[in-house]
């Protein structure tokens, strides 16, 4: 008894140390894996810009070996489509590449997979501005999910997610976001992100250009200048003298900003892909030549910025990003159809094996009751089958001429609502269907929802915008003097500004209504400083609503 006990618990520990054996194996297997996947990803960052064929490699590579590991391999996926993004502009790819981050996703519960999935979903809305607003939304909720998590994030994470901030007029805390990624960059830079240093300098600028503190924005956009010189990338240059030059240019030091753009010209070509960025460059050196009275070299550069702006045009990226939004419900919809098409099958089959056991018994019954009484009841049952088959045929010419009549009904239905519906007719259906939406939480009806949002939206704007053209008209209205009085040479397209800027609608609406990004709109408020003649201390917005 004692023996069987000992060799009980010889067995036990035995089973225990395999157990932990195997374990350690498997975590410094899965160890490597990652220390080999971040090494690959460094190396993508270090290699030299004539040598992309190499690097798209290493980062295929990286996906292969982490499959089997999903954080490493949710990393690996992230910079390869980063990659795609930034250096071929493959749009296409890329949504491929977001396509198994999504998947990957779906699949795990690691809240650090998630967050690069959203992460990642960000850098790929935000490529040439295929849609800002969605890539904002995602950098917050990737910084979301750590955050309630306590798990901490990266400096790249708070950059963006800093950037959704300023973007949403939250410059406060866009600056304390910026400030917490430089201290955990300073802490533990990763290997080939030097280039960092330069970006957090630039989005500082452009953050107090947005609070009209123009000496400390100035400060910021030349320091990275400065900084990215020492990263030798083409592109950290050329982003770096992009911002400094149209600030320049939009401070009216149009030497200045001519010679900063000019050296951003000269390494256009070493950039690749951002036709957004090389388009505003050429607006800003285009309207600082014609400041300085260089007509001809301003047209040239105009025409230039035009082909970038239908580069961007003709490549469809907004219109893919648009599609994109839908392309996940879509293939769920699919899915869930194939599942219900299987189903149906499945009872179909089913339902006719029954009918077809049914049918053998009743034909077993009737071949014997006709072998008994076929004598007896030779001449009833042709009779009733007779009868039958005349029924069965009044019944089908009933049952034809019932359908045709529904169809004709339908018809009849048709027309009379196309004759009857009008403009207040589609008013209240929509105001009907908005108030069943409303009350409805079945997530199909979300796309739904949006819509009718977007139309609401645009009749908004559209109501504003007659609104603005209403005030025009009258031009006897004391506002409309007062401006003219400050500025006779002020443009109606300045005056609209002013008024929207004087009803208190945000930056985000004032876009909106005019239909222009957010740097057009800074131009736009400097164009209407430099004509109120205002000190760059003064509020624009102070000095309109004082009128």
């Amino acid at each position: 008894m004692n023996q069987s006990i000992a060799n009980i618990i010889r067995l036990s520990i035995s089973f225990y140390l395999i157990i932990g054996v195997i374990s350690t194996c498997f975590s410094q297997s899965s160890s490597n894996v990652g220390q080999k996947v971040q090494n690959l990803i460094s190396w993508t960052k270090t290699h030299p810009e004539n040598n992309l064929n190499q690097a798209k490699d290493s980062l295929e590579k990286a996906k292969e070996i982490s499959i089997n590991h999903p954080y490493s391999h949710a990393l690996a996926l992230s910079e390869y489509l980063l990659f795609i993004i930034r250096k071929t502009g493959d749009f296409d790819v890329s949504a491929e590449i977001l396509e198994e981050l999504a998947q990957l996703s779906s699949k795990t519960s690691d809240p650090r997979i998630k967050s690069i999935y959203h992460f990642s979903k960000g850098n790929f809305y935000i490529h040439e501005d295929a849609n800002r607003s969605k890539a904002m939304k995602e950098y917050k909720r990737a910084l979301k999910i750590l955050e309630d998590n306590n798990l901490a994030p990266d400096y790249n994470l708070l950059n963006n997610s800093a950037i959704a901030e300023m973007y949403a007029n939250n410059i406060d805390e866009a600056l304390k976001l910026f400030k917490r990624a430089e201290t955990v960059y300073l802490k533990n830079p990763k290997k080939g992100d030097d280039n960092f240093q330069t970006t957090l300098r630039m989005n500082k600028g452009v953050a107090y250009i947005h609070l009209e503190k123009l000496d400390s924005a100035e400060l910021y956009l030349r320091e990275a200048v400065d900084v990215s010189k020492k990263t030798l990338l083409a592109e950290d240059d050329f982003m770096a003298l992009v911002f400094l030059g149209v600030f320049l240019q939009e401070t009216e030091a149009y030497d200045q900003a001519v010679a900063t753009l000019e050296k951003a010209r000269l390494i256009i070509n070493s950039v690749k892909g951002r036709f957004n960025d090389k388009a505003l460059l050429f607006e800003g050196i285009s309207d600082a030549y014609q400041k300085i009275q260089k007509v001809e070299l301003a047209l040239e550069m105009k025409k230039l910025e035009i082909i970038y702006r239908d580069s961007l045009h003709q490549s469809g990226i907004i219109e893919k990003a648009f599609a994109l939004d839908y392309l996940s419900e879509i293939k769920s919809l699919k899915q869930q159809k194939k599942i219900d098409d299987l189903s149906d099958k499945l009872k179909e089959q089913s339902l006719r094996t029954i009918i077809s056991i049914i049918v053998s018994i009743l034909i077993l019954v009737i071949i014997l009751s006709l072998f008994l009484y076929y004598r007896l009841n030779k001449r009833r049952q042709l009779n009733q089958i007779k009868a039958e088959n005349e029924r069965l045929e009044k019944e089908r010419i009933k049952q034809e001429a019932e359908l045709q009549l529904f169809r004709n009904e339908e018809k009849l239905i048709s027309a009379n609502i196309e004759l009857s519906t009008n403009k207040t007719e589609l008013s209240d259906l929509k105001y009907r269907l908005k108030s069943h939406l409303d009350q409805s939480f079945d997530p199909e009806f979300d796309d739904l929802k949006k819509y009718l949002n977007q139309i609401k939206a645009s009749e908004k704007r559209n109501e504003q915008l007659k609104y603005i053209d209403h005030v025009l008209t009258y031009s006897n209205n004391e506002f409309y003097k007062k401006i003219k009085d400050v500025s006779s040479s002020i443009t109606e397209d300045q005056i609209r500004l002013a008024t929207l800027i004087r009803l208190n609608l945000t930056s985000d609406e004032i876009s909106s209504i005019f239909n222009i990004s957010s740097s057009s709109l800074m131009t736009k408020r400097y164009r209407l400083r430099k004509k109120l003649n205002l000190d760059r201390n003064k509020s624009l917005n102070e000095f309109i609503k004082q009128l």
